[in-house]
């Protein structure tokens, strides 16, 4: 299979806090990989350290063949890539992050055709058209011309997924899409996901939502203290582990959603 990005070695530290202590994954074209672990496991800091927001300490991201944020000097050591450079590298990641960051002085369509103008150079009117497919496409064709403030989260948050897919990623990154959201508008997000997961667009989502994982990935990936623990089927990971950790998350998410199930059942 076609890689699509492979991290090698990465490590991040903020301070004395070791956060990542040596991740490798690798990501085929066409594959949904699901990212799982308690908070504080180091997901979200992986998602920044593969589109280079936060630069591993240590460690290679590869996308395709070009290795990210690096390049090898002719004495053989590393240095950064120049600014538009990097620019140009990120634009090829597509990133929705937990809490949305559109621009509010934009509307939804000038949110969406913000990165296409700046980053490939489109027109006003083709990056216009490019938005109005893109809205489209995560079922606000009519919602353009409102601003943030005047949509519901779960909007917003479609907004921020099709602003990503209007720059024609290679691969898109999700950190914890529905988690801002109330509990009545995760569904309509998972379910914009779940059709760009059967379009086999190459996906990196961390979630805690194991229904979706089940559901849409290929391979889901745990994480505990700054490391890679078990990666596998979803049936694998989620239903026949042998690590206890992986056990004990799976169990505690569940039982948090079952007893929220039971709380709002009706009586008989």
């Amino acid at each position: 299979m076609i890689q699509a990005l492979r991290a090698l070695g990465i490590h991040k530290s903020f301070g004395a806090h070791n956060v990542l202590g040596g991740v490798d994954l690798s990501v085929a074209r066409g594959e949904i990989v699901c990212i799982i672990g308690p908070s504080g496991s180091g997901k979200s800091t992986l998602l920044r350290c593969l589109n280079w927001l936060s630069p591993p300490d240590l460690g290679e991201v590869w996308l395709g063949d070009t290795r990210l944020g690096q390049t090898r000097r002719p004495d053989g050591r590393l240095a950064p890539v120049p600014a538009g450079t990097l620019r140009r590298q990120r634009a090829r990641i597509g990133m929705v992050f937990q809490h949305f960051n559109l621009w509010p002085h934009m509307s939804a369509i000038e949110n969406v055709m913000e990165g296409p103008r700046a980053v490939h150079g489109l027109s006003r009117s083709e990056a216009r058209d490019l938005a109005m497919t893109t809205l489209s496409r995560v079922g606000l064709a009519e919602q353009g011309g409102r601003y943030p403030g005047q949509l519901s989260g779960g909007q917003q948050q479609r907004v921020a997924i099709a602003r990503a897919l209007a720059m024609r990623p290679e691969i898109l990154l999700f950190d914890e899409a529905t988690s801002a959201l109330d509990p009545e508008l995760v569904g309509e997000v998972l379910d914009v996901m779940a059709d760009l997961a059967g379009r086999r667009t190459t996906m990196i989502v961390v979630t805690h939502e194991l229904g979706f994982a089940a559901a849409a990935a290929d391979r889901i990936v745990m994480m505990d203290a700054g490391r890679i623990i078990e990666a596998g089927p979803p049936r694998q990971v989620l239903a026949e582990s042998e690590q206890a950790r992986t056990r004990a998350f799976v169990a505690r998410t569940l039982s948090r959603t079952a007893a929220l199930t039971a709380l709002i059942a009706p009586r008989a």
